[in-house]
Parts: structure tokens; sequence; C-alpha cells
């Protein structure tokens, strides 16, 4: 959720309130200013058709996927859920009845054709430009029609010296001088860098990193290229010397679409890292996590590993942040009593992961929530709400107080949905949390298999929906051994109280503690 400019508010003010929460919730999915648990998960048509590929028979008989049953279940459950048409002509009338769907099932048609998140973000200047609704799905249409086939981008990177780059390696070294005499990039691309020389956007270099990367645009080709960059530093020899990009400047790619000479672009890569990240444990909560690894050896590791991660990602080195979570996989889910003691140890840490993303979910509505509203409003000039977070929660669960609230937010109705959607989860439905039960279930299996390839094979650890996903969990996984340490329970027996109460064959006494203070409100219920 985010608050418009002058413009775009002017714009907003005349649209139906259908289509005002189109728009937001259109924004929301793409925002990196917005949890991983509200935005579209980046998974294309081509990564599920190559993980279906890749599942074969065991001697059973049985579909196996990296010799394991269940990743080949969770492929196929994932692959089944997805829209059997991906793309079609929407109607205005579809947006006006059904705006929350609309929305997702649109995006979600663009992204799975391959369209890069910070494209799709881009899109809502598009939405928000005040012109008639359906010449703008009908725009999207063609728009799709035309772009989404993969095509061959070339990107250039400026490097800050030279070094060893392989052939097999898929990039190629461009020295200065060679542009132009040798055909190596497009007339466009140099004159494009050289505009961008000009402006300071880039420093002068005698050494470029070449690719063609194929997919459909060129925000998702700058991705894929520092995937292949990655695994070319984890696969060189340590012999060998790499060659370093230069660090925060431009890169440039050029698009062949429209022909015939194609376009030129640069650009300012974003963060490697497009999402908020988990807070740093701090004040009494650090000190609790310290007196109860005592009890628990395993929170001193979860830990340690846990903040050199966030330092990791503080210094933009999502590489080493996946490589720091990835032993708590195994670690962190240790189990010596419940249902999950039995299971081997990725299929345990994707169910019990998954379990402590799905009770966590009141707790991150409830930020989602408050956040915005502690924001400016653009109608009163300041926030909805000042008040900490127990004061807070009993503003938004008052329907009067609610009210006066909603009078400065009717530009973004998705506001009121988010409240909906929490006010439910108080009452102890949980529909939300078997939602993110189920989608963490494929997202930590995934992280697992990236693990494996990365391990066996020195393929790249570039998911950054992944990283995301893998924080949180061992941020939630730090709360409930705490839980378990104080209250003097297994930590398996929480695992499985946590089951039951997602399933809904037993229920928490205290639905708004949950919210306010996450899983480490169970303490007082579990004593």
């Amino acid at each position: 959720m985010r608050t418009p400019n002058d413009q775009e508010y002017a714009n907003l003010l005349a649209m139906s309130d259908s289509r005002r929460l189109f728009v937001a919730r259109w924004t929301e999915l793409f925002d990196a200013q917005i949890s991983f648990r509200f935005r579209h998960r980046p998974i294309t048509r081509e990564l599920l058709g190559r993980e279906q590929n890749a599942i074969t028979l065991n001697r059973q008989g049985s579909q196996v996927l990296d010799r394991s049953v269940l990743y080949a279940q969770l492929v196929n459950e994932e692959t089944q859920q997805l829209p059997q048409v991906m793309f079609k002509r929407w109607s205005a009338g579809f947006v006006e009845s059904s705006p929350m769907d609309a929305a997702e099932r649109i995006a979600g048609g663009f992204a799975l054709a391959g369209h890069s998140n910070e494209l799709l973000f881009q899109a809502r200047r598009h939405l928000l430009n005040g012109g008639d609704l359906q010449e703008q799905l009908d725009d999207a249409v063609r728009w799709h029609s035309e772009r989404s086939y993969r095509r061959p981008f070339l990107v250039v990177v400026p490097a800050a010296q030279k070094g060893f780059v392989p052939a097999s390696s898929g990039m190629s070294l461009v020295l200065a001088g060679q542009e132009d005499g040798q055909g190596l990039l497009p007339p466009a691309l140099v004159a494009e860098y050289r505009r961008a020389l000009q402006r300071g956007h880039v420093e002068p270099t005698d050494v470029f990193v070449r690719a063609v990367i194929e997919t459909q645009d060129a925000n998702r080709a700058w991705e894929l290229f520092r995937e292949l960059f990655d695994r070319y530093l984890t696969r060189l020899r340590p012999s060998l010397r790499p060659v370093p990009l230069r660090e925060g400047t431009s890169v440039f790619v050029w698009d062949p679409h429209p022909g015939p000479d194609g376009r030129a672009i640069g650009f300012k890569p974003k963060s490697p890292f497009p999402y908020p990240a988990p807070p740093f444990p701090s004040g009494p909560r650090m000190t609790t996590i310290v007196d109860l690894a005592s009890s628990d050896p395993v929170l001193d590791v979860v830990l340690d590993q846990y903040t050199s991660a966030l330092h990791a990602l503080k210094a933009d080195d999502t590489r080493r942040a996946f490589i720091l979570l990835i032993p708590l996989l195994d670690i962190a889910f240790q189990c010596g009593t419940g249902r999950q003691r039995g299971k081997p140890p990725f299929a345990r840490a994707i169910e019990a992961g998954a379990l402590l993303l799905a009770l966590s979910e009141p707790k991150a509505h409830f930020d989602h929530l408050v956040q915005f509203l502690r924001r400016k409003s653009w109608i009163t000039g300041r926030p909805a709400l000042v008040a900490k977070d127990h004061e807070a929660l009993a503003i938004l669960t008052n329907e009067q107080k609610w009210s006066a609230i909603c009078r400065t937010y009717d530009w973004n109705p998705l506001v009121h949905v988010r409240r909906t959607h929490l006010m439910a989860m108080l009452r102890g439905n949980m529909r939300h949390p078997r939602l993110r039960r189920r989608t963490a279930r494929w997202d930590l299996a995934r992280a697992i298999r990236a693990r494996h390839a990365y391990a066996h094979r020195g393929e790249p650890l570039t998911d950054t929906h992944l990283l995301a996903v893998l924080l949180e969990t061992v941020h939630q996984c730090l709360a409930a051994r705490c839980v378990a340490a104080e209250t003097g329970m297994e930590f398996g027996a929480l695992i499985d109280l946590m089951e039951d109460v997602v399933t809904g064959t037993r229920t928490l006494p205290d639905w708004p503690s949950l919210a306010l203070d996450g899983l480490w409100s169970l303490p007082p219920y579990l004593r």
C-alpha cells in the first residue's frame, strides 16, 4: 500500500471504489517495500515446466523429484492450481465486480509469462494515468501479445578490471575500442553507454562483461545475468582471477524489440534484495533468547546464523545470506518428539517451517496494516495511528473508531480489505493461515532443492523470494524455540500443537495476543 502523489491522487478520486481497489492491489503485488506475504510469488510456467520434466518414476512406480516423493507431490500440487488459460481479453466489468481477483489474475498472467516484478510494478503508472479502464485493459492485452515471447537480450555490465571468463560461462569480455570495430555491441547500446557516461551515471571503464540472455523483458534479463554471474563465481577455480563487476553502476541492455533496430536501455539496478528484511533481535527479546539458549543449545546456532545472514543482507550480499541460512534447514527444526520426529530432515523443515509461517499470519497482517496507517494520511496530513501496538489493536477492533479512520482512506479501499482479513483471523478464521501454509510448503521445498543444487552442482543462489521466505521462517523458528524452552515443552510437541490449530482440531483462547506478539504470545497458553 503506497501513498500517491498529487496527480495520482486526483486520478484515484475520479475512479470507482472497485477500480481503486484494483490499482491498490496491483501496486501491492509488486511493491519492493511490501513483505513477500502480500506480494506476487515470482513463479513462471517455464520454471514449473522444468520441474515437471525432472520428475521421474522410482522402482516402486512412484513419482519422484530429486529422489523425493514429497518434492514431486508439491510440484504437481502447485502446477495443478495454475490457471488453464494464461491470458485473455479482460473486461472492465470483471474489474468492477471482482477487483482483487482481477488484479491477481491479470498480474499473474503477465508474471507467469516471464515478466519481472520490477516491470509489472512500473505498470501502475499506466493504471493511474486517468484513462478509460477498458482501453487500459485492451492495451495490456496488446502489449502482452507483442512482447511476451522469448528473444535474445544483450546484457552489458561495466567491470572494474580484467579477469578470467571461460567460454563455458555463457559470458565474454569486451574491451574498450572493440565495441564498434568488431561488432560486439550494437551501436545503439554503445550510444546509450556514452550518454550515461556524459551524465555521470557510470564511471569510465576499459572492460565490459557481456552475455546474451533469452527472456521477455530487460529487468528479467538483468536478473538472469546475475544468476549467470553467480554460477560463474561459484564454479570458477580458486587459482583463477574472477572479473569483478563495478558496484553501484548502471547496466545496459539491448532489446531486439521493436524491429528492425531494437532499442537500448540503461538503468541503475535496484537493491538485490527487493523485500523488507526481518528485524534484528534486540533489547529484552535478545536477552530472552540468550538466557534460554542454555536449555536449548540449538538456539545459539540459529541466532548466530540468522544475525550473520541479516548482516550479509545489509551489505547486499544475498548469496552469503542464503549460504548462512542453508544449514538451519536441518539444525533449526530438530525434533525429539512429535509427529515430525521420524521424518527426513528436509521434510521436517518443510512441514514445520510452513506451520510457523501459517501461525504467524495474524501478526503479519496486523503489522502490514498498522505500518501503513502510521504514515501521513493524504487527506489530514498526519498519521491515522500514532498509538503503540496494544492501543492500535484496540482502535482497529472498535467499529466506531475504525469508521473515523476509514473516512481518511476512502481513496484506498485495500485498507478496508486488509482490516477485514485481520478481523476474521482475530475470530479464529484460519483461511489465510492455511493458504500461507500451502504456499510456504512449495517455497521451502524449492529452497531446499536450491541448497542441493548449490552443494552438488554449483548452481546459483539468487532467488530472492526464497531468501525472504527462509529469513522469515528462521525468524519465526527463533520465537518458537524460545517458547518451547520457556514453557519446558518439547519443540516437536509445540509444532504438533501448531498443526492442530491450523487444521482446526484445536483452538487458541486469545487470538488478539497472537496478532500483537506473534508466536511470542504462546507461553501463557501453554503453561
